[in-house]
């Protein structure tokens, strides 16, 4: 290709194949693969002596969602392999269970162990480019990315049935999707995301990627204690693979249990210490316990590293708000290009911490209840409402999620800067309606026990 497109920012390119493969989720064999025979948009840069190989996101975005063909020619015959026996996929729990908003936005990105693979993963080269081309898509994110992902992925499974990363993908992808659509039933996604991956490790037991997807879903059930045996028993498979150990920190830290949170965090840093989801993580923890260090950390990520994600944002936005920052925190709105929808909402916010008056606040409560019902991520509406000091009007939402079976409120239950929600037997009530308490006498009480020994929910635990 020339080396056209001089009117567009230089700063937007992705320079050289590790960028450009980067950003495709892919190898760097795989992408010049693509650029060779179906026509990947690459451009260069002519030097006497040599060429540099750039690409711009947009045009990379636009070819991938150009790829997803309505039909594929069929499969040819499976050469006979040795697999190991298929176990039957035991039924999947009615669960009420929404899928944690935080989980879908930590994986943005495949650390060094979840790289697009090499061809040896199927003898179906039709097959294989479905599967890279639906996680390529699928790692993304977005209703429409995974969408297509989940077809291509269906493609790819229905070609090579034994295509055991396939069907693991397709069970991630799953998993996520009704993040992204609002109008997608969780149960029934839930309930393909638990069979793709029980098919995946039918093919495959060592696999790290659907022992995650199960434990997901068993966190989102409540059932804390089986998500950990899964976290465990994923972990022994696969020692060295860094994401799995930042998927267990964030069970842990979801818990309040920050300090095995930042052990986790560790040891997935000492394996892939450039990994950006792994650093992110690491941030939010640092956050629950020392403010400026944890917002000096997002920062970084966000400002030197480029690496621009809706946790990245929220908590940056988050933390000028307990430091009453105001100036900041309304400012920082403009940059929220994640939940547009949110932004008015957030400024009133911002502007009524800064200058709080009990006739407003009580309107502005009654708005973020209101927003909530219309699809505000309940974790924010739960933030907004306890920093608005309106603790009983939080726990109304709590309970409201509690008795849907909705677990993802509980990143903000253990906010350290405030507590005020915490001092109530109602609290202690839903907690212990979440299956939190029963997991706690067993691996010991979080991290806020220690400083609020005599609240409702500490006293239940001794």
């Amino acid at each position: 290709m020339d080396n056209g497109k001089e009117t567009q920012d230089t700063a937007a390119r992705l320079v050289g194949w590790k960028r450009i493969s980067g950003h495709l989720g892919c190898s760097d064999r795989t992408a010049r693969r693509w650029e060779q025979e179906e026509g990947l948009p690459i451009h260069r840069q002519l030097h006497e002596t040599k060429s540099t190989v750039f690409a711009y996101p947009e045009e990379l975005d636009a070819w991938l969602a150009s790829r997803a063909p309505e039909t594929v020619p069929p499969a040819p015959p499976r050469p006979a392999t040795t697999v190991p026996p298929r176990r039957q996929p035991f039924p999947l729990a009615v669960m009420g269970a929404c899928l944690v908003f935080l989980l879908g936005l930590l994986v943005l990105s495949p650390s060094k162990d979840e790289a697009a693979p090499s061809a040896a993963l199927s003898n179906d080269p039709i097959a294989l480019d479905l599967y890279e081309r639906g996680r390529t898509l699928w790692l993304q994110r977005g209703e429409v990315p995974i969408s297509r992902a989940i077809k291509l992925l269906e493609q790819a499974v229905e070609r090579d049935p034994e295509f055991a990363e396939a069907w693991a993908t397709l069970a991630s992808a799953w998993l996520t999707y009704p993040t992204y659509n609002d109008e997608a039933p969780a149960q029934a996604s839930l309930d393909k995301a638990f069979l793709a991956a029980d098919r995946a490790l039918s093919i495959d037991p060592t696999l790290g990627e659907p022992q995650v997807v199960k434990a997901s879903i068993a966190r989102n059930s409540g059932d804390w204690f089986r998500a950990e045996e899964i976290y465990e028993s994923a972990i022994a498979a696969s020692p060295e693979n860094a994401t799995l150990y930042m998927w267990y920190a964030s069970h842990y830290r979801d818990l309040g249990l920050v300090d095995e949170a930042r052990a986790l965090v560790d040891r997935a840093l000492e394996l892939d210490p450039n990994s950006p989801p792994t650093q992110v993580e690491r941030a939010m923890n640092t956050l629950q316990i020392d403010i400026d260090e944890g917002a000096a950390k997002l920062d970084y990520l966000w400002s030197d590293l480029g690496f621009k994600t809706p946790v990245i944002w929220t908590g940056l936005w988050m933390s000028f708000v307990l430091r009453d920052e105001f100036a900041s925190a309304e400012a920082w709105v403009d940059e929220n290009i994640f939940f547009p929808e949110s932004s008015d909402l957030m400024r009133r916010f911002v502007a009524e911490m800064e200058s709080p008056d009990p006739r407003s606040t009580d309107i502005l409560v009654q708005d973020i209840h209101s927003v909530y019902e219309d699809g505000l991520l309940p974790w924010m509406a739960f933030f907004m409402m306890v920093n608005l000091d309106r603790p009983e009007a939080a726990l109304d939402l709590a309970q409201a999620e509690a008795d849907k079976g909705y677990f993802d409120v509980s990143v903000v239950f253990f906010d350290r800067y405030y507590s005020t929600h915490r001092q109530s037997e109602r609290f202690a009530d839903i907690v212990e309606q979440l299956g939190y308490i029963d997991y706690w006498k067993v691996r010991g009480a979080p991290q806020i026990c220690a400083s609020e020994p005599n609240t409702p929910v500490c006293r239940r635990i001794t």
